[in-house]
This record gives C-alpha cells, structure tokens and sequence, in this order.
C-alpha cells in the first residue's frame, strides 16, 4: 500500500484510489446496524454500539473524517431538532479534539486563510455581537436558547475548517463523496419502502415525521451528484449515479414538500441556464413558459386570502402556505414598528420573542420561513449584507471555476453552483442557512459540501500529473 502522501504511516490511514479502509467502512456499517437495532428492537444495542466507538480513539484522523461525514449525512435528514445530543455531535466531538490535538502537537498550525474563511468569521462575530447587544432584554430562557444556537454556528464554520484542513488528497474527496450517495441510496430505498410497503401517503424519514428534512437533504445532494456523475472516470460508480439521480427525483416528489419540489425545478432551470447550450436554453424556456403558467393561476387563487394586522382568514386551507405569508407580514410590520431592529437586531435564536406578539395565530414561531427576512430581523442589515455577500462570494467562484477549461474538477463547482441556486430559492419560504429549530444541523452540512468542493488538495499531484486530472474530471459541461 502506498503511503507516500501520509502524514504519518503508523497513525495516518491514506486510502489506495479512493477506496474506503476496509476497518473503518465495516465498523461503520456495523455501527449503524446496532444503531438502528437499539431504535427499534431494543435500547440495549446502544452499548453495542458504544463500544465501536472506542476504537475512533486510536484510528487516524482520516478514519475519524470519513466517519464523520457518515454520520453527517444519515441524521442530517433524519433526525430533526429536539434539543438532544445527535449522533453527528458525538463524532464532530472527536474530530475536532483530534484536529486541535494535531495542531497542538504538529509544527503546522497555519489555517489557510481565504475569502470565505474570513467572511464565515466576520459573519460569526456578527451573530455574537447580536446576542452581546441584545443581552440585557434577554430573559434566562433567552439567554440559554440564544447560546445554544451560537455554539451550533461555531460548530457548523468550524466544520468547514476542519474539513478543508484535513482534506489532503483527491482520493480523500472522492470517498466522502462516495460515502454520502451510500447513505443517500439508503435513504431512497427506505423511503420507497415506506410508500410502497408500508402504504404511507408522504415520505418522510426513519427517524422524523419533517418531510421538509429529507426534500432540501436530496435537492441540495442531487446536484452534488449530478456534478460528480461527470467528474468520476469510474463507469460502474457512474452507472450508479445515473440511477440514483432519478430515484431521489421520484422520493422528493414522494415527500410532498412542496418548496423542495420548486427549488429542485428551480436548480435545474439554473443547470440548463449556465450549460451555454442551445438544448439548455430551449429546455429552460420550456420550464420558464410551465413556471410562469403555474404562477399565474397560483396569484389569481390569492384573492381567497385575506392578509391583515392580527387577522387572518382562511387559514385553514392551507396553513403551510398562508401561514408563511401570515408570518412574512407580520414580521414585516414589527420591523416596521421599531425600525431599530434594523440596526441592531433581535438577536440570534432570539427571533420568535420578538414577533410571537405579532403573530397570534403563530405565537410558537421560531423562524420567519424566509431566511432573508430571518437574517434582516436576528442580526440587522449588517449581518444580513454580509450573509448575502457570502452567498455572492460562493456563487462567483464556483461558476468562474466551472467554467475554466483545463480544471479536473469543473463539473463538481457546475453542480455546486445549481445545488446553491436550489437552496437560494428554498430560503425564500425556510430557514436552510441558518441555524434553526427544524433545520440547524443543514447549514454545517452546507459548510461541509463546501469545504469538500472547494478545497484544493495539495497533495493530489503526488497521485495523478495533469494529463491524468484532466482525463479523470472529463466532462461535457
């Protein structure tokens, strides 16, 4: 086995083109075997698999990283919000300890410093200076909640740092990206036993009764995928892909959840777009012409709707839908109210105390379902330009590096870009980039994926020269 580009071959697994260290893919199907033994036969499988985590103690940072993202992305559209520890925290806990400790005791401690580290930082600092400003209104609850939420973004950033630091050749890249289309297949086939099985009338997950945890999980993914399809020289791991893609299509449809449905119409639309094709732009004036029809008869049903300060009619037709506009009104008149939130904020996780006198008919909502007007009432214009910029930065570089000729890798930014496009869209009626009730752990999924595009592997020319990368990442794009 060749372990020229090991930091250090007694600790330091590196996995021969891209396979998956037959000790840790082994431990890691076991461990969620019992896993799910101890959800649904008997809790006592826990200690089973307890003990498998042991082991992680004395595997190398790679091992640690791999199962990491194994973890990530099972509970990621699983597992939702219910103050609890998740299995991803357990396993973030030791890959974080391990890469501090590898700092601590290792002459390299530099952290590569780019355009988007400083903004996840300088948009960090604006959170907690949110919280700082608004402490003294805080109730003990508040205070707690707000804290709470403010060490789930130091975690998700910390994420795309670690992630990034520890992603040292392109063999690393293609087995994270192989263990979540394992994870994703798995979450397909449960979801199509749920339906066709079981009788279920939506598809939600194993673990929650959320559909929207699973729709924005595989329209994001879907287009990672989509990406990787034309990156991997593999024909088989291709092939694969090839059939999971229209697979997830079906299980998002399966889900019901309407703003992933959009926003995955909304992605592919984008995909056509930037393809610079003539095919693409016939198909995408195709989807324009079917969008534009659709919204049409959408807007000439709202006139059954009436919007109003603390009133609300017709409620009950569509409470997902109208609940939203309910709340998007509402939150608009309390900044209207004190224009000062503008400024300062109401404060990270702080956003359902401030408009829950608004929204009587919400009086529990802990987000404004539109990640824009959520950011603008939490942070202010400050942390909302910021944010907004930080999307700017991450749309510029993929699509510039997508479109570079000579790039190994261009199809995987073309479908980071589109999957970006999706989740931009999905933010207009949910909260996806934002640490959140039902969705908190996807914004450290974001971060995830992008450290794992983004990321240059400095030793990647160790194990292909450029002829090789080239003929490895071909792609039609």
């Amino acid at each position: 086995m060749d372990n020229s580009s090991a930091l250090n071959d007694r600790f330091e697994i590196t996995p021969h083109v891209g396979g998956i260290p037959l000790a840790v893919f082994g431990g890691g199907i076991a461990f969620f075997v019992f896993l799910l033994l101890a959800y649904y036969v008997n809790p006592l499988f826990y200690l089973a698999a307890a003990c498998l985590i042991l082991p992680l103690l004395y595997i190398n940072k790679t091992a640690a990283l791999y199962l990491y993202v194994l973890a990530y992305a099972y509970t990621l559209p699983l597992l939702p919000f219910r103050a609890q520890i998740r299995l991803d925290d357990f396993f973030f806990v030791i890959l974080a300890s391990i890469w501090f400790m590898d700092k601590a005791l290792t002459s390299n401690k530099n952290i590569s410093k780019t355009l988007i580290t400083r903004l996840l930082l300088i948009w960090l600092v604006i959170n907690a200076l949110s919280v700082l400003v608004n402490f003294p209104h805080f109730s003990t609850f508040q205070i707690l909640r707000s804290g709470f939420f403010l060490t789930r973004m130091i975690e998700y950033i910390l994420v795309y740092f670690i992630v990034s630091d520890m992603l040292k050749t392109l063999n690393m890249k293609i087995v994270m990206i192989r263990l979540i289309w394992l994870i994703t297949l798995f979450i397909c086939l449960v979801g199509l036993y749920q339906f066709h099985v079981l009788g279920w009338s939506t598809v939600t997950s194993t673990l929650s009764i959320n559909h929207a945890h699973i729709g924005v999980f595989l329209v994001f993914t879907f287009f990672i995928f989509l990406g990787y399809a034309s990156f991997t020289n593999n024909l088989l791991e291709k092939f694969i892909i090839i059939l999971i893609l229209p697979l997830m299509v079906y299980i998002i449809f399966l889900s019901a959840s309407r703003a992933g449905i959009l926003a995955l119409v909304f992605g592919i639309l984008v995909y056509f777009i930037f393809l610079r094709k003539f095919y693409g732009w016939i198909i995408a004036a195709i989807l324009i012409f079917v969008v534009i029809y659709i919204g049409i008869n959408f807007i000439q049903e709202l006139h059954e709707y009436k919007l109003g300060v603390a009133k609300f009619e017709d409620l009950e037709q569509d409470i997902s839908l109208m609940g939203r506009f309910y709340i998007w009104y509402e939150t608009i008149d309390m900044i209207r109210q004190n224009p000062s939130v503008l400024i300062t904020g109401v404060g990270l996780g702080a956003f359902r105390f401030a408009v829950s006198p608004h929204t009587p008919f919400f009086a529990g909502a802990s987000g404004a379902h539109n990640n824009y007007l959520h950011h603008l009432t939490e942070t202010g214009i400050l942390g909302f330009g910021i944010f907004i910029y930080l999307l700017f930065i991450l749309f510029k570089i993929s699509l510039k590096r997508s479109r570079e000729k000579i790039r190994y890798d261009k199809s995987l930014y073309f479908g980071y870009f589109c999957g970006l496009a999706a989740l931009a869209f999905s933010a207009t009626t949910q909260e996806v980039f934002s640490v959140q009730t039902s969705h908190h752990n996807f914004l450290g999924y974001v971060f995830l994926i992008t450290a794992l595009v983004f990321t240059e592997p400095s030793k990647m020319s160790n194990q292909f020269n450029k002829s090789e990368q080239i003929n490895y990442g071909s792609s039609n794009l």
